[in-house]
């Protein structure tokens, strides 16, 4: 074989493999990611994740919306020093109409786990009055109770979330009250002001 031959040959076998390389990856799903304040956000099987840090510890944040997506949720008012208390009351009015009972849970459940988790604090279901069979054995808080941490979900209109005092106040219809549990989230994470 002379020279020329061998070159090709290598030339050949170096394009295969480069053909295959490429074929895999561009088979592979791209990962959906965004940068915002210098977090990075991977949308995982319809969450984003990021990792947040306090002090020594490194956690793993899932979240609905990524930081863009809820962006135009306000946040009106500020908060007193109620919320670095070791209990935060999640409370309700259990006499809205059924349909928003699985919006209210979604909130509620993911505000719990992400808050609890990353803010060593305890969450408690409460509820606004005891009308219904779902409150007999739950706490009855409101945001009018000064002594205590409330999060009050309301499950009306659009997205915002009102801070008053003790109180945090997040409004939305259907899935907007879940942007309003992710924008209030972020806004504890110090990822969005």
């Amino acid at each position: 074989m002379n020279k020329n031959n061998i070159i090709m040959i290598i030339a050949t076998v170096a394009i295969v493999f480069l053909l295959i390389f490429a074929v895999k990856k561009a088979s592979q799903p791209k990962k959906e990611t965004v940068v915002y304040n210098n977090f990075e956000f991977e949308k995982i099987d319809g969450m984003w994740y990021t990792q947040w840090q306090l002090g020594e510890e490194l956690f793993n944040v899932p979240l609905r919306y990524n930081p863009y997506e809820v962006e135009d949720v306000p946040i009106i008012g500020s908060l007193n020093s109620s919320f670095k208390q070791p209990y935060v009351y999640l409370t309700f009015d259990p006499t809205v109409d059924e349909s928003a009972f699985k919006y209210l849970a979604l909130g509620a459940a993911e505000f719990t786990l992400s808050f609890s988790k990353s803010f060593k604090t305890t969450i408690i279901a409460a509820c606004t009055k005891n009308e219904t069979d779902t409150c007999k054995d739950r706490p009855i808080v409101t945001c009018n109770d000064k002594d205590k941490a409330v999060v009050y979900l309301d499950p009306r209109g659009a997205p915002r979330i009102l801070l008053s005092g003790n109180c945090i106040n997040l409004q939305g219809a259907e899935w907007d009250m879940l942007k309003a549990v992710d924008r209030t989230l972020y806004h504890f994470y110090q990822i969005m002001k």
